[in-house]
């Protein structure tokens, strides 16, 4: 009886549900996190233990393999995947037992589609199959943080894409311990070195195109303020405020949708908002002032919005507040300002620049197997 290898139905079916409910899975956590409140976070980190737990027996089990290669590599996948695994527990936690909980849910989510991927890509008896399973998941975990920095529920985010990989990885180490690859070769043919380098060339591509649309942008100086970084430019800011001010008036907005698109003019000055009155009710009030500034010369429409949570609080701060901060505010000011909004999250690098340097590298994965498979045809004369 011939055994079809695994297809890659599995993992693209997995796949798409990741990516088709990103809009959703923030809603579905909070509503469930209301309902059930520690219950369920007990339950999410019960249930990831008992995935784990799971593997890591059934990858024990089959340790006492004949073959001392097989056994190695068995051995070799399971150690570090637990390592791996646990430095993502104690290190990337946040000490948010709900934060914590979600995030090895979503851990177990790209875990098991690095394994998925890895079953199928197991067909090749080359050193392929490692590659193209990491590649495969960053590709996925792209797309899932592109479809959340476009809706304005959710936050995409080239973190989140590492730590999509890390753990598509640390599956891929599991598949290792339960199935070792057949027939490896460390060094991949030429039909191996082109599937590794055009799927390369496709996710550096699709990093490529994310991370200019998530994460660059732009540093606004300006001599009364100080610095802050913007997803749009001074002459953007200055259209959309505009812009704003009018559909604002006639429309203003009531909440977020999941599946709309988000409003990035809406988002960074709901950040400055919070930071705003953040720096007031722990008394910083050079941040504060600084930050209202900011929302005054630019971001003015959102001003006369109100919160879209309860208790719907105006965005524009009272005068006596105003006043308040404008009378207590440090003189000269200390040092220049530059705002922590957006820092972490808008890098300032030239787009065109940018854009040459991750087609180059896309353009060189692709190319560079047909240029060693010409420089060998070369030697041989």
């Amino acid at each position: 009886m011939v055994t079809r290898p695994p297809s890659l139905r599995p993992p693209l079916l997995l796949a798409l549900f990741i990516v088709a409910t990103a809009p959703f899975m923030g809603t579905l956590r909070d509503l469930l996190l209301d309902l059930f409140g520690r219950r369920f976070v007990l339950a999410l980190a019960a249930g990831f233990a008992l995935a784990v737990a799971g593997l890591v027996a059934a990858a024990a089990l089959r340790v006492r393999e004949p073959r001392r290669p097989a056994r190695l590599l068995r051995l070799g996948g399971l150690a570090l995947a637990l390592v791996l695994l646990g430095v993502q527990v104690v290190g990337f936690g946040t000490g948010n037992l709900q934060v914590d909980a979600v995030e090895r849910i979503h851990f177990l989510e790209y875990g098991a589609l690095g394994l998925l991927f890895y079953r199928a890509f197991r067909r090749h008896a080359d050193a392929s199959a490692l590659p193209l399973t990491v590649l495969a998941v960053a590709l996925v975990g792209v797309v899932d943080e592109a479809v959340q920095w476009w809706t304005p529920v959710r936050s995409g985010d080239v973190r989140d894409v590492a730590l999509n990989a890390y753990a598509g990885l640390c599956g891929l180490l599991f598949g290792v311990a339960l199935e070792p690859p057949r027939g490896f070769r460390w060094r991949p043919d030429l039909p191996a070195a082109r599937r590794i380098g055009r799927t390369a060339a496709v996710a550096l591509l699709a990093f490529a195109l994310f991370f200019d649309r998530a994460h660059l942008g732009y540093e606004i100086a300006d001599p009364e303020i100080g610095r802050f970084r913007s997803f749009h430019s001074r002459e953007q800011l200055a259209e959309l405020k505009a812009e704003r001010a009018r559909a604002w008036a006639a429309d203003p907005p009531a909440g977020l949708a999941p599946l709309g698109k988000e409003d990035f003019y809406l988002t960074a000055a709901g950040w400055h908002v919070e930071h705003r009155n953040t720096s007031y009710h722990r008394g910083d009030w050079f941040h504060a002032w600084k930050e209202n500034r900011i929302l005054e010369v630019y971001y003015t429409p959102f001003l006369a919005l109100r919160s879209f949570r309860p208790p719907h609080a105006p965005h524009r701060l009272p005068e006596a507040q105003r006043s308040e901060i404008n009378a207590k505010r440090p003189r000269p000011d200390p040092v220049p300002y530059e705002s922590p909004v957006l820092r972490g999250r808008v890098a300032v690098v030239p787009r065109a620049s940018f854009g040459v340097v991750m087609g180059l590298l896309a353009a060189a994965a692709a190319l560079l197997p047909e240029l060693g498979r010409r420089r060998r045809a070369f030697d041989r004369y």
